[in-house]
């Protein structure tokens, strides 16, 4: 099933349009490119219509993009757009009022979704350019009142109303009839300003409508730049951080229609090295090499003893050999080789996340499968002897850390006695992560973990095995003291750093930490900005033999303010799956569970179900494909059920993990 764009409300209505694609590249679809420079091309045509076309683009086209046109008043229209990334769609203006919001869904699931916005028709003119992609994005961030860009989908029919969110309601403010002319200016002249040099570099005249002006995804121009910087939503706003700097030293901005009303989104971008470095051109070699790979048959690139095919092993290096946190390439990979999906798989990208030095950089890339579900990873790449290579991180420990924001939706309370009514809060801190040697290729000797760095206690957060919840595959917080453990008492990798709460009426407002929890600062994070930039943290691993061994990790997209939690928009669980956490739910042999994706809602990767009977526990997780909406989830091997909700201090936990290629990681929790 592919995830449409269509009708994140209920009243919205759908209307009817004429859409014409072509399969020419360049940003007009339709009959060929718009003329550049503003919002306007064409010979006038019927006035009440408006021709709009453009291009959705992450940095690499978005192929088949599901592209759609909300009004003021709710309504929608729809279109596809084709391989290169070009849409066209006709609007009928009898019936769609502006001003008009535009999203845009990757159906692979490879990149985030992408807004933009059109403020009126051109005057005088019956078509238009609309581009999509992430500077569009921070546009529309810095435009609306909400600086969330998912309010596009969001028209005045709302202002004040109750909107659903599957058992729970919340407040949605008007957002997309909200925004004038004077916002989306101000907003595009700070990006502008923000940009100027890496315009200057890549060609593109000063005061360039990135809304507006047709281009091609050739890496070229304007989409030059989308290859220079990385659009991160926060749920206020957008951070842009700009790859033109070495890591540890990158300038990083919010766009939000707060910073732009108070310009201060900062200086204007750097540029610390030549812009080819961040160019696809440049790791054009690999992804060849990879393509070669993948070519060939799954059962001819790994052999029975585990060595590689010399294509294979050619798509990687052997000196250094390839490792990662741990693995071989062969044992990493080994799904995406066994794969009979992935014969002659569409390849996205390569795109450099950030760059250690002149000599290596973080990639992000991946594959599209014969099912159109892209599978994305990101790796280390050095120039070794003149060539670009994958190496991996040559870490021998699996280790890693996210930035999440946690929903959770509490509806009963421990021990199964329902609670006078569900809650909604958001929480906002770190998951790191050390994987159990019964499931990994970390030593069995080791004890505990012992990890540093910013947000952290001084001390250190130390994860420990918990021996009483069968199936973990990770080592839960064990204190927050830095001193050694042996075990953990409790189920949680997450440590906190601040929550707010949800009003009836849909609000939210900070609220205290917990008290005294293992797992949660005492005093909340107000800095939210400490964890833009990529961050170093230290995980000092401790063996059952004295010995330690040190190993760094960056995080890639760091925590947000819990305040900004309901500028994301979460899948809902259906209410036969509710039915699981129903006061004394009996044991059950699997769970089945469903859930609704609404527009702009992002793509889970995996579920997690818990369940505690105040003395034992068991826990498995299922992976999901891009597009699920539902799954089963079945004990781990030697279980045979999962323990009824009953009993003092009993518990079901649900988690929907959203592993986001391009934002902070985010839980969907209910607990009961």
């Amino acid at each position: 099933m592919t995830r449409k764009f269509a009708g994140r409300y209920a009243h919205s209505a759908v209307i009817a349009i004429g859409v014409i694609l072509s399969g020419c590249s360049g940003g007009g679809g339709g009959g060929g490119d718009p003329s550049p420079g503003s919002q306007q091309s064409g010979a006038q045509q019927d006035p009440t219509t408006l021709g709009v076309s453009g291009v959705v683009s992450s940095g690499a086209p978005i192929a088949n993009a599901q592209v759609t046109v909300y009004d003021a008043k709710g309504q929608t229209a729809t279109a596809t757009a084709n391989g290169q990334g070009s849409y066209s769609i006709s609007l009928d203006l009898t019936k769609m009022v502006a001003p008009f919001g535009f999203g845009a869904v990757d159906p692979s699931g490879a990149s985030e979704d992408q807004t933009s916005i059109l403020i009126a028709p051109p005057s005088g003119a019956s078509t238009a350019v609309v581009n999509i992609t992430p500077l569009t994005t921070a546009v529309v961030a810095g435009s609306m009142a909400s600086s969330s860009p998912y309010d596009v989908a969001n028209p005045v029919a709302l202002s004040g109303s109750m909107v659903s969110s599957g058992p729970y309601e919340i407040s949605r403010p008007a957002a997309l009839s909200a925004v004038t002319a004077a916002n989306v200016q101000s907003a595009k002249s700070a990006v502008n300003a923000l940009l100027a040099k890496l315009f200057v570099d890549a060609g593109v005249a000063a005061g360039t409508d990135v809304v507006g002006t047709a281009f091609k995804p050739d890496h070229t121009g304007l989409d030059k730049v989308l290859d220079e910087v990385t659009v991160v939503p926060i749920g206020a706003g957008v951070t842009i951080t700009n790859k033109l700097n070495l890591v540890g030293a990158m300038q990083v901005a919010t766009v939000s229609q707060a910073t732009v009303a108070s310009n201060s989104l900062g200086s204007s971008f750097t540029i610390d090295f030549p812009s080819t470095l961040v160019a696809p051109s440049t790791f054009a070699g690999i992804v060849s090499a990879w393509q070669v790979c993948f070519a060939q048959s799954p059962a001819t690139r790994v052999g029975s003893s585990g060595t590689l095919s010399s294509a294979c092993q050619a798509a990687i290096s052997t000196s250094p050999a390839y490792l990662n946190n741990g693995y071989t390439f062969a044992q990493e990979f080994s799904g995406w080789l066994s794969s009979t999906n992935l014969v002659n798989p569409t390849f996205i990208g390569p795109q450099v996340l950030y760059a250690e030095s002149p000599d290596k950089v973080l990639l992000r890339f991946g594959l599209v499968d014969s099912t159109g579900n892209a599978q994305t990873t990101n790796l280390v790449a050095e120039l070794i002897n003149g060539q670009w290579q994958i190496t991996g991180n040559q870490q021998q420990y699996d280790v890693r850390i996210s930035g999440v924001l946690q929903r959770d939706l509490v509806g009963i309370s421990l021990g199964g006695n329902p609670t006078s009514s569900p809650t909604t809060s958001y929480a906002s801190g770190l998951v790191p992560i050390y994987r159990d040697p019964k499931v990994s290729n970390n030593p069995a000797n080791s004890q505990y973990v012992v990890v540093t760095g910013p947000g952290l206690p001084t001390a250190g957060v130390v994860l420990a095995p918990n021996p009483s919840v069968t199936g973990m595959a990770y080592w839960p917080i064990a204190n927050q003291t830095g001193t050694a453990a042996t075990s953990s008492s409790i189920t949680d990798a997450f440590f906190g750093f601040a929550q707010s709460e949800q009003s009836d009426s849909g609000n939210l407002s900070p609220a205290a930490n917990p008290a005294n929890a293992v797992n949660w600062l005492a005093t909340p994070v107000t800095d939210f900005t400490q964890f833009t930039g990529y961050p170093q943290y230290t995980f000092v691993i401790h063996f059952a033999d004295g010995t330690t061994a040190t190993v760094l990790k960056r995080l890639l997209y760091g925590p947000v303010s819990p305040q900004n939690g309901n500028g994301f928009v979460w899948d809902e669980l259906s209410s036969s799956s509710m039915a699981l956490f129903a006061a004394n739910a009996p044991a059950a042999s699997s769970v089945s569970l469903s859930w609704t994706a609404p527009a702009f809602a992002a793509q889970a990767a995996d579920v997690i179900f818990t369940a505690f009977n105040g003395t034992t526990g068991v826990q498995a997780s299922t992976a999901l494909t891009p597009t699920a909406t539902s799954a089963t989830v079945n004990p781990p091997s030697g279980t045979s059920q999962f323990p009824a909700l009953t009993g003092t201090g009993s518990y079901r936990w649900l988690e929907l993990d959203y592993n986001n290629p391009g934002s902070v990681h985010r839980y969907n929790v209910y607990v009961y």
